[in-house]
């Protein structure tokens, strides 16, 4: 990823995040979903810019993709709720899009504890500088530090736990991502 990609997803954050947060507050109250909707519409955004997608009106692309995340919670709450008897698996595989490394990265994220979810997503998704990101958290800067590459390495250890990727002694990932049912975070 080049610094010019990360930037823009950082200007886009600070441009942004304030209006989407008290969009989603005026739909729910419960400040964690929202923090998880934002969280995940940032991840999509980032992914989908160092992806090569051309999104000519990130605010709205960003409105609609929190919108449908609300809905989607919504909606699976109240299944959740009036569900009789769960579908068959096949019924459940076929209306489902294809399996991403982003649908593991969401999953992997979401599961780490939250210091090192908070650092790593300061950094790594919104792009701040880790001494802004230090100050933001209140955090003394080798704590950060400690938190982002403690957080890296668990999402790198999340892909190997995920779809049995290997890391490499440089440390890079290697491996592909597997089909839903094989993987374990997603699945």
């Amino acid at each position: 990823m080049s610094s010019s990609e990360t930037k823009d997803t950082s200007e886009l954050y600070h441009a942004y995040s304030e209006d989407l947060s008290r969009f989603l507050r005026s739909k729910s109250q419960d400040q964690s979903l929202i923090e998880d909707i934002m969280q995940d519409s940032f991840i999509k955004l980032h992914l989908s810019l160092t992806g090569g997608k051309v999104i000519h009106n990130p605010k709205s692309w960003l409105f609609r993709v929190a919108q449908n995340a609300l809905v989607d919670h919504h909606r699976t709450s109240q299944k959740q709720a009036q569900l009789v008897s769960p579908p068959t698996e096949d019924a459940y595989i076929e209306d489902r899009p294809a399996h991403t490394p982003a649908d593991c990265l969401r999953g992997i994220v979401s599961t780490l504890p939250f210091k090192y979810k908070k650092a790593v997503y300061l950094v790594d998704i919104k792009g701040l500088r880790q001494t802004d990101a230090a100050q933001q958290l209140q955090l003394p800067l080798p704590t950060l530090k400690s938190h982002v590459q403690r957080g890296r390495k668990l999402v790198a250890q999340g892909y190997v736990d995920c779809c049995d990727y290997t890391i490499r002694e440089d440390g890079t990932l290697v491996g592909e991502i597997k089909d839903w049912e094989g993987c374990k975070v997603c699945h």
